[in-house]
């Protein structure tokens, strides 16, 4: 599990999570794949917004040089909130994800962007083959 950061999310804003997959097949030929989930955190330990808790984290399965996004709903109040990706590994299987949170504001332009850091990087994932 990697988190980023708590950030404010104001009034209309979005958070979203970028993740992409960076990983080749390994020499034995075994396809690159990486799946797990993204959740957002709140300080109650769940996003609400328009009163409506989102109590599911969103699944991403990522081939070789795909990415996902997945994104917040506009904020209806402005508060601090928590990226969380959740990987989960296989040992046969490469995987190197790298992820950025990106919050943007009412007009549609990154206000912030966060990268987690690259395959194996200190905020980074690295699954196998992917090292």
């Amino acid at each position: 599990m990697d988190s980023f950061p708590p950030v404010t999310v104001a009034t209309g804003e979005v958070a979203r999570i970028n993740v992409a997959n960076v990983a080749s097949a390994s020499s034995s030929g075994t396809a690159a794949s990486c799946w797990g989930t993204v959740t957002f955190y709140n300080s109650s330990g769940s996003y609400n917004s328009s009163g409506s808790a989102i109590t599911t984290a969103t699944s991403f399965t990522l081939a070789s040089n795909a990415i996902e996004t997945v994104s917040l709903p506009a904020a209806t109040t402005s508060e601090a909130v928590l990226g969380v990706i959740t990987l989960t590994e296989s040992s046969s299987t490469p995987c190197a994800l790298q992820s950025s949170l990106e919050i943007m504001n009412t007009s549609g332009v990154p206000r912030l962007v966060l990268p987690a850091g690259g395959p194996g990087g200190p905020d980074g994932f690295a699954g196998p083959g992917g090292r």
